[in-house]
C-alpha cells in the first residue's frame, strides 16, 4: 500500500515501478548504468562529502565535522554545542 501510494505521489505506474524491480536483469542493468553515472573514485557507500571534499566517516564523526563547517560559516545551533549541549539536544528531539 505504501509502495502504491508513493508512486501515486510521485505520478508513476507503480504496477510498471514494480515490474521492473521485479526483473533481476532490468536491476543488473540499472545498477550498471548507475555505477557508470559515479565517479571512478567512488568506491563505497555512503560517500559522504562536505563543501567538496572527501570526509572518511570511520576516521571523523559526521556531527562534529558539520558543526565545524557550520559554526565557521556563521552558523549556530545547540546540536553543534559541547557534548553535554548535544546529547542534551538529542533528548529534548526523541
Amino acid at each position: 500500500a505504501v509502495f502504491a501510494s508513493c508512486a501515486r505521489h510521485a505520478a508513476l505506474d507503480a504496477h510498471a515501478v514494480q515490474q521492473c524491480r521485479d526483473d533481476p536483469e532490468r536491476v543488473w542493468e540499472l545498477q550498471k548504468q548507475a555505477a557508470a553515472m559515479n565517479p571512478s573514485e567512488l568506491d563505497h557507500v555512503p560517500w559522504v562529502e562536505l563543501n567538496g571534499d572527501y570526509m572518511d566517516e570511520e576516521q571523523a564523526d559526521l556531527l562534529t565535522s558539520v558543526c565545524q563547517l557550520y559554526m565557521e560559516s556563521g552558523g549556530s545551533h545547540p546540536a553543534c554545542g559541547t557534548s553535554s549541549q548535544r546529547e542534551a539536544s538529542y533528548l529534548r528531539v526523541a
